[in-house]
């Protein structure tokens, strides 16, 4: 019987999946005239709502369920994940100036996206997904 990918690995292949959503809608809206920072705050919050659903569904699949207290604590544990996240976005963004283009914000979210992991996965982990008895 084949082993099952680590939770840790399944967090990270979801991440890899909403990275790829989170900058083509940033991308997306960004050439509709809106700047890139208005762009990834839209970006994270319809990336936090796909990712409740598909780390229920993959990553902890083990945990208690879909409901309304499980949703509420996904937000609030994730939107300080998302603050740090697009904290880094705006610094490293500023630092490295928009004059590189797409480069430049794809940069930013990788670094955001990579400083906030650790902290999303045990926010998820121990707060979020609870293992059923």
């Amino acid at each position: 019987m084949k082993k099952p990918l680590p939770e840790f690995v399944r967090f990270c292949i979801v991440g890899g999946f909403l990275f790829v959503i989170d900058a083509t809608l940033v991308e997306i809206i960004v050439h509709q005239g809106i700047s890139p920072f208005v762009a990834r705050l839209i970006s994270l919050s319809i990336g936090m709502q796909i990712a409740y659903v598909a780390h229920g569904i993959f990553t902890f699949r083990n945990h208690i369920g879909f409901n309304k207290r499980s949703w509420l604590s996904f937000q609030s544990t994730n939107i300080m994940g998302a603050c740090i996240n697009y904290g880094v976005f705006t610094i490293v963004l500023s630092l490295m100036g928009e004059e590189h283009g797409m480069i430049s914000r794809v940069s930013a979210i990788v670094v955001g996206t990579g400083v906030a992991l650790f902290f999303n996965y045990g926010m998820n982990r121990y707060f979020v997904f609870k293992r059923k008895a």
